[in-house]
């Protein structure tokens, strides 16, 4: 099974441990994938698209906290820079005295 963000492939640690934040769409292609994405996508990949800029101006903060000092933050802005042109920024932090 591969794991791709945007495209890009990500190692099997890392891929199961992906944690989604402004996401447009998750795909599930099942069985060989060797063709269009290559090695290791035999049983299949999942591919996360993120969401691309926008000509709407739009933002948003994410805060929490849990047991085991668990903390995480996120949060995005899109801005409209002209008629043609637009910028998105994205961002997000976990701490935790656990295991995940």
């Amino acid at each position: 099974m591969g794991y791709f963000i945007d495209g890009v492939y990500l190692s099997r640690p890392q891929g199961g441990l992906v944690d989604l934040m402004d996401v447009e769409r998750v795909e599930v292609l099942r069985g060989p994938q060797g063709t269009l994405f290559g090695r290791n996508t035999t049983a299949g990949l999942i591919q996360i698209i993120t969401k691309g800029p926008s000509q709407e101006q739009e933002s948003y903060l994410k805060l929490g906290y849990g047991t085991d000092g668990h903390e995480m933050f996120g949060g995005m802005l899109n801005l409209p820079l002209s008629d043609s042109v637009a910028a998105r920024f994205a961002i997000y932090g976990k701490e935790t005295d656990g295991l995940c």
